[in-house]
Formats: C-alpha cells, sequence, structure tokens
C-alpha cells in the first residue's frame, strides 16, 4: 500500500483465525506490522483476500495456511476471529500449534464462557479479548468491505502474566482508535447489549441497522434490553437500563447503513450467533429461575428464520 509503512523482516509472524469480515479486516491492519498469515478450514490457500474501502479494492498482503500445514508450538501471536458457536473446534484445533508464550486474542459477538481455557493457559501465555465497532462485510467470499471505523478496545482475560505483549502494543499503534480497557468483561456485556437490541431485528426485519430507531421498533428494544440488562447486573455488572439504550441507539446511529452480521448469515443462509445472544440471556434466566420473553421470542423466531 502506498504511503504506507511495511513490516519488518524480524517482526514476528501474526496468525488471523477466521476470513470473516472482521478476520480480515484485522488482517488488513496487522499487516502494518508483522507477516500476516490467514489461518483457513480449507487446503485450497491459494486465492488472494482483497479489502474494499470508499470504492478503492487493494489485495492484503497476507498468505494463507491450514492446520496440517502449521508447525507445533510455532504460534507466537495469533486472533481468532470466529463466530461463538465455532470458537471450542477453532481453540481446540489451535492449541497444539501455539507456542509456550503465545498471545491469543479472541474476537466474536455474544458471550461465551472461556474459563475451560483460561485453565489450559501456561504461566506465560496471554489470552486477551477485543471488542470492535469497526464495521464490515464480505461483498464475496474473498473480498471485505470496510464501511466503518469504530473503536477496538482490548482487555486482559489471563491472571498470571500481566506484561503488555509486543502484539496488544502493535494493534494500539496500527489499528484505528484501539486502546486497552482495564474492565473488558464490562464491554463485552455492554457489546452482549447492543447485539441484542440490533442483530437479531434486523435479520428478522431484514433491514439496515439505523432502520431500528424509528418509534416502530422502540417497545421491543426497550423490553429486551430490560431483560438483558437485568441479567448483567444479576452477574454483578452494574449497567443501567438507560446507559444500555443509548448505548445501542448511538450504534444504530454510528453504523446506520451497515448491515448486521446477524443479517448477513441469515442471507448466506449460515448459522446465526442468537444462540450466545438472545440464548444467552434466555439461559442466564432459567438459571435464576426466572423468564425473559423478549428474548425468548426473539430466540424462537431467528431460529425460525434461519432454518
Amino acid at each position: 500500500m502506498a504511503g504506507q509503512k511495511q513490516p519488518k523482516k524480524r517482526d514476528k509472524p501474526v496468525y488471523v483465525v477466521g476470513a470473516g469480515a472482521v478476520g480480515l479486516l484485522f488482517a488488513r491492519y496487522c499487516q502494518l506490522f508483522a507477516p500476516v498469515t490467514v489461518v483457513t478450514r480449507s487446503n485450497q490457500t491459494g486465492t488472494p483476500y482483497f479489502y474494499q474501502h470508499e470504492l478503492v479494492t487493494t489485495p492484503l498482503n497476507v498468505s494463507h495456511a491450514h492446520f496440517d500445514h502449521l508447525q507445533r508450538q510455532s504460534i507466537e501471536r495469533v486472533l481468532i476471529c470466529v463466530k461463538a458457536y465455532q470458537l471450542p473446534t477453532a481453540l481446540e484445533q489451535l492449541w497444539p500449534y501455539l507456542s509456550n508464550d503465545a498471545t491469543i486474542v479472541i474476537s466474536h459477538n455474544g458471550m461465551s464462557d472461556l474459563t475451560p481455557w483460561l485453565e489450559r493457559l501456561t504461566q506465560q501465555q496471554q489470552m486477551w479479548f477485543a471488542t470492535t465497532n469497526m464495521g464490515g462485510f464480505k461483498s464475496s467470499p474473498d473480498t471485505v468491505v470496510h464501511k466503518g471505523i469504530g473503536a477496538t478496545w482490548l482487555g486482559n482475560l489471563s491472571q498470571g502474566n500481566l506484561a503488555i505483549p509486543s502484539l496488544i502494543t502493535a494493534m494500539q499503534t496500527h489499528f484505528p482508535q484501539c486502546a486497552i480497557h482495564e474492565n473488558i468483561q464490562l464491554l463485552r456485556w455492554q457489546k452482549l447489549l447492543v447485539n441484542v437490541a440490533i442483530n437479531p431485528i434486523s435479520a428478522r426485519e431484514d433491514v439496515d441497522n439505523g432502520v431500528l430507531r424509528q418509534p416502530y421498533f422502540a417497545s421491543e428494544i426497550l423490553g429486551l434490553l430490560n431483560e438483558a440488562v437485568w441479567i448483567a447486573n444479576q452477574n454483578g455488572v452494574t449497567i443501567s437500563l438507560s446507559d444500555a439504550l443509548a448505548l445501542a441507539y448511538q450504534v444504530m446511529q454510528q453504523t446506520a447503513h451497515n448491515r448486521s452480521s446477524m443479517r448477513q448469515d441469515i442471507h448466506l443462509k449460515r448459522e446465526t450467533e442468537i444462540d450466545a445472544i438472545c440464548g444467552f440471556i434466555c439461559r442466564q434466566a432459567q438459571q435464576k429461575g426466572s423468564q425473559t420473553p423478549f428474548n425468548a421470542r426473539l430466540l424462537t423466531q431467528i431460529q425460525k428464520k434461519s432454518a
């Protein structure tokens, strides 16, 4: 890319697991500071990837690899950008290839239990979570369209080694609006609440995010977030309903012309992350002897629509 600093040869490579919109957007910025390899499930590794922004399309400077082609315990820096339901399988496949001091960054919508994986970390390994408002979609299997910059927040989930690894420092430098957040669990819940308010309704109605600001959807959004905020509070996360509503409507405005990831999944006849969004809220309510009818209804509607 003209005018952009190329990674030095001595920079440690970065591996990106998942070639979805977020994975390719992250790969685009990682290529500014390190060689990047996109790890795919397929052995067809010759197809190039492209990045499109404001009608300008450029090839991504990344290589490809299949898990079978990697050397065990060789990966020191990796970003895992897969759907929530794909995460356990991706981590299980990846684990033998991680070095003893690997930095693992995970990014997905919804909520997942990472405890089993955190317990498997060595004292030198770190697991981080990235929550991002970068907007993008794949216009074709090999092209990601970048619709909006948005902030990316990083947080350390591991309890042992607290030194900031080189991957995190580089991401802060080269990713737009990227910084470390001291309470990443709060941000994960805030992102979950935004997803609850936007993704399922936009997918069900087949509309851009901004359409949800219309008064017609207000009572349903209020009901969904009222239930989700109650669950968050029950889990010791302090979030008010008014703050959750304000954040959701802010994101709707900022991404007004964007297609939510769940809407894209339904269009492409892929499995959605509804189970990690509304489904998570419903399961949490059941464990607490309560009910969440707004989330339960939307969970059923999306399951039927994507069947």
